[in-house]
């Protein structure tokens, strides 16, 4: 398909969004002179405006101004379909953000003046109509509950099938939290026999050609299918499907209202079935689910019991690692998880047990290459107290790099660090010890330690126990199953009766998820009261603004920051698209994951 063989516009004036984020509203272009090619909605163009030429994408028929029009200067090519230009405005209003950005997001790289010819879907080998419960209402979402070791790929394959039985058009959108997952799934797919495309520089092209499978991360609820004939989320509890900056769109939202607007199903598949996506939905465990069986073996330690002088390399943990070493010689055999990165991140005195500060803005100091560093202003000291003078210090925190010196006279074996600032290279030590970054480079293990599980528990964040089970189910697929013998997930904490720890334990985690709803609308947090943080020098002024007109609460936040706390997310939405900026430094995130 060329350029030109769509829906064409009238050959009067043509409405265009432009790509300037601070400009909201159309502007009416009129057609390039002397060119007769066809302009459709969500073509992309080069216009004129005050003096320079920008991007933009025709949104359709012009308003019917009295003005003099400017013509469009150049015809890019193919940009985001209907669908997608539909989708923009409702993201727009219900994250805070520019529709431009989400255009953006959805357009292609390069000029693409041609499409190609996309193949047509066929039933795979695998069928099993029990696995998904059939939905009441086209329109309505499914939350699937799994096992955290299942794979689901047998229900994407339910999915395809029910497509093609149904005789729906469209494409079939998989999302998943990372790049990689995606890859993986798009090649299990397509040697399945399944027409799917994954991350790739072709995807764009392939999928605005209607490809039957479009597999990516979240990029993907803004992938240009002209139709969409079922949708399906994996793994929709990770915070990954979320984007981090501002604007804070959420792929489940808005993949969500993509399959609403086609009236086609949309199944998010999860071992996790938090609170914010239970709310408005039906939740149903998949029939092929092994239940508990489907978690790992877990042993947990009582660190108030344990030698203190072993610090977090308790003998429990030491004897696990010292079995599965002599078990396995394959590289991540152990893998150790603690988030804290650096050497030392706080000291004491051995002699006067006085904790080691800076001395110019009190704030703790960790040790660097020999010499103790401040962590806030920089300043450089040599390793002493300088209380009584002493260069004898205890490590009260220590970090990954001097957890990985123990390890490696503990051991006498090689251990690798891995964090988010370690380059990719592979894993080739038995011994691996990392922040979270480590669960995505290891993909089989047969001991998973949680050095320190309360730091994730007692984080500072109103999300802490979905994060914290949202890592633990990563721990959970390097080690397997608990019924295939694989492997063991250790966890040491201070709190061994703590709800996530037995749920982990026992493997039943839709009880803990249901008790955690329960508090979360008994206390009115998320999901069940809007958030939206303020950020900015101006981010005080716009929310008294905010809350004088709509009636929402603004709560003033330290370093130049805000909440805006409302009853409902449309409220909360109508409020922010009813009051403009007006040229304020303002940063707006709506629902953020990290608050």
């Amino acid at each position: 398909m060329r350029l030109g063989s769509e829906d064409r516009l009238a050959e009067t004036a043509v409405s265009v969004l432009v790509d300037v984020p601070a400009l909201s509203h159309p502007l009416d272009y009129l057609p390039p002179v002397g060119s007769d090619a066809v302009i459709s909605p969500g073509t992309m163009v080069r216009v004129p405006l005050h003096g320079r030429s920008v991007n933009g994408w025709v949104l359709g028929p012009g308003t019917g101004t009295s003005a003099a029009l400017q013509h469009i200067k150049k015809i890019k090519g193919f940009g985001p379909p209907p669908s997608v230009l539909e989708l923009s405005e409702f993201a727009s209003w219900r994250f805070a953000g520019a529709r431009a950005k989400f255009l953006r997001a959805a357009s292609p790289e390069r000029n693409t003046q041609s499409l190609v010819s996309a193949p047509t879907l066929m039933a795979t080998a695998t069928f099993d109509n029990a696995l998904l419960l059939p939905l009441q209402h086209s329109q309505e979402s499914q939350v699937v509950v799994v096992g955290a070791t299942e794979d689901p790929f047998s229900l994407i394959c339910e999915v395809i099938n029910e497509v093609v039985v149904s005789g729906r058009q469209g494409a079939i959108l998989v999302a998943t939290p990372t790049v990689a997952y995606s890859e993986r799934l798009a090649a299990r797919l397509q040697r399945a026999g399944v027409a799917a495309i994954g991350p790739g520089p072709d995807q764009w092209v392939k999928a605005r050609s209607g490809w039957p499978v479009i597999v990516g991360p979240r990029s993907v609820a803004l992938a240009p299918a002209p139709s969409v004939a079922a949708v399906v989320v994996l793994d929709a509890h990770e915070a990954a499907l979320q984007e981090e900056q501002s604007p804070t769109w959420s792929a489940v939202t808005l993949l969500e209202q993509r399959a609403q607007q086609a009236g086609v199903p949309c199944w998010l598949i999860t071992p996790v079935p938090t609170p914010a996506l239970r709310v408005g939905r039906s939740v149903a465990t998949a029939a092929s689910s092994r239940g508990s069986q489907a978690w790992p073996k877990v042993e947990v330690v009582d660190l108030t019991v344990t030698d203190k002088r072993h610090r977090l390399l308790t003998e429990p943990f030491i004897d696990a690692a010292r079995a599965a070493l002599a078990a396995s010689d394959d590289p991540g055999t152990v893998v150790c998880l603690f988030h804290r990165t650096g050497r030392a991140k706080l000291l004491a005195c051995r002699t006067c047990q006085q904790l080691v500060v800076c001395v110019s803005c009190r704030s703790s100091m960790e040790d660097l290459g020999g010499e103790l560093v401040c962590t806030t202003c920089g300043d450089r000291r040599p390793l002493l107290c300088t209380g009584c003078g002493s260069m004898a210090l205890n490590i009260v925190r220590p970090g990954v790099s001097r957890l990985a010196e123990e390890l490696r006279a503990l051991f006498q074996t090689n251990v690798d660090e891995v964090t988010a600032a370690t380059s990719a290279l592979p894993i080739t030590a038995r011994v691996v010890i990392g922040t979270e970054a480590v669960l995505h480079r290891v993909r089989k293990s047969t001991l998973v330690a949680v050095l320190d599980l309360d730091q994730y528990l007692l984080a500072p964040r109103m999300r802490s126990e979905e994060a914290t089970m949202e890592m633990l189910v990563r721990c959970s697929r390097l080690v397997g199953a608990r019924d295939q013998g694989r492997g063991t997930l250790l966890l040491q904490t201070r709190q061994v009766d703590h709800e996530v720890v037995d749920a982990l334990r026992k493997g039943e985690v839709d009880g803990l998820m249901g008790a955690l709803n329960e508090r979360r609308q008994r206390l009115l947090q998320p999901p069940y009261t809007a958030y939206a943080r303020l950020k900015g020098i101006d981010a005080w002024s716009y929310g008294e603004v905010v809350a004088a007109v709509s009636g929402l609460t603004f709560v003033e936040l330290a370093e130049e920051r805000g909440l805006l706390i409302g009853g409902t997310t449309e409220a909360l939405c109508d409020a922010l698209t009813a009051t403009p900026k007006e040229r304020r430094k303002v940063t707006i995130s709506v629902d953020p994951e990290d608050l």
